[in-house]
């Protein structure tokens, strides 16, 4: 079990609008994980909760590491041996691909896909992406604002895959 606590420290004050806040966002995280379907790659909210205190999070725990770390590795491994294989990055973009396109086949708008929110697990010789933390989400019932949502997704998606293939063929 691992224990949310990006929004603790917002909380760890005794202000009861600040608390009332989180406790929000977490609910929120909360709702979305739920609504999604389980071969959705998202992390699994076990319970809302509280830890030292102050509202929290219970998640499954995901293996793998964050595309942050892998971006590192893969940086290291380009300046050791020359080039990394661009088919384990297109692999990489694709299982994020992947997952971004089940969250927008149920209405959902990540709205926070950036490095450090995505868990990457090699699975049978691809990799698996995970989207963690999803206070940020937004649950779309209009059609203009799932375009303009998803909109922000593809933006960011391609933010990422320029992080993702920056070193490939030494750039």
């Amino acid at each position: 079990i691992k224990i949310i606590d990006q929004h603790l420290a917002a909380a760890s004050s005794n202000n009861s609008t600040t608390m009332q806040s989180t406790l929000q966002k977490l609910l929120h995280e909360e709702t979305i994980s739920k609504l999604l379907p389980a071969h959705c790659n998202r992390r699994e909210v076990i319970e809302v909760g509280s830890f030292n205190n102050s509202p929290a999070l219970f998640f499954k725990w995901e293996n793998g590491i964050t595309v942050e770390e892998w971006v590192g590795k893969v940086q290291q491994i380009h300046t050791q041996v020359g080039v990394v294989d661009f088919n384990v990055r297109l692999r990489a973009a694709m299982a994020i691909a992947k997952t971004l396109s089940q969250f927008h086949q149920k209405s959902v708008a990540y709205n926070a896909l950036s490095p450090k929110n995505i868990v990457l697990m090699p699975f049978e010789g691809d990799y698996v992406a995970k989207f963690i933390d999803l206070s940020d989400a937004v649950v779309c019932k209009e059609l203009q604002t799932y375009k303009d949502m998803t909109a922000v997704d593809l933006k960011s998606f391609g933010r990422l895959l320029d992080q993702l293939f920056q070193m490939e063929g030494g750039g």
